[in-house]
């Protein structure tokens, strides 16, 4: 079984495929996408996901140091 993909407009998981156009098609918005279309939205939305996490990483970390840098006065 393959998971609905999510529509980049609207977010739901509302996506079928229509087979005559060769499409996914939003039932909640009417929104069209191809296989590649959707693949590429996903790519982005997953480097987000990975940036948004590496910056709270980040800032986690250096947190932390500060946190500890200033106990050890």
């Amino acid at each position: 079984m393959s998971k609905v993909p999510l529509c980049p407009e609207c977010g739901v998981n509302s996506l079928f495929y229509d087979r005559e156009v060769r499409q996914y098609v939003c039932s909640r918005c009417g929104s069209t996408y191809t296989a590649q279309e959707l693949l590429v939205e996903r790519e982005k939305r997953m480097a987000r996901r990975f940036e948004e996490s590496r910056k709270r990483r980040y800032h986690r970390e250096y947190l932390e140091w500060w946190l500890s840098a200033k106990g050890s006065q």
